[in-house]
């Protein structure tokens, strides 16, 4: 089971908070999850995704390691960098994304302990700078398409 909430709802394109519980044995994702970002945004976001960590590098991972015990899921990438972007940037492992999203594992007893929501809520506060990021980025590739 899992629940998404992002500006302009779920089919817009914008970065937001997904939270899955998934039940023992299913394999769907591997566990329970917190998640922020985006996964599989359109081709216009992620180039301009890609555009901005070529600018701004150093600030998109301030955002990453701001979100302390969350990691950027790396399982979907390109082999190679994009034509475009440089192969010799410390931050080209990042281009090779599709999807660019935070997440977390959490347990059973995340979940089953009192006050649930104010420890997610606790927990994606984290990871706000990469949202507020990747929604500066969307809004930016809607306007000039």
């Amino acid at each position: 089971m899992g629940a998404f909430v992002c500006p302009k709802g779920k089919g817009s394109g914008y970065s937001g908070y997904y939270f899955h519980i998934e039940a023992k044995g299913s394999e769907y994702i591997g566990g329970h999850i917190l998640s922020t970002g985006i996964y599989r945004p359109a081709p216009i976001v992620v180039k301009n995704i890609r555009e901005e960590i070529m600018l701004n590098g150093l600030g998109f991972q301030e955002t990453i390691d701001h979100a302390a015990g969350f990691v950027l899921d790396s399982g979907d990438s390109l082999k190679r960098v994009p034509a475009g972007f440089p192969a010799d940037s410390p931050y080209a492992e990042y281009f090779k994304l599709k999807d660019y999203f935070l997440m977390k594992f959490v347990d059973d007893d995340f979940l089953l302990a009192e006050g649930l929501l104010e420890r997610t809520l606790e927990e994606y506060k984290k990871t706000l700078p990469f949202n507020n990021l990747l929604n500066k980025v969307v809004d930016y590739a809607f306007e000039n398409s």
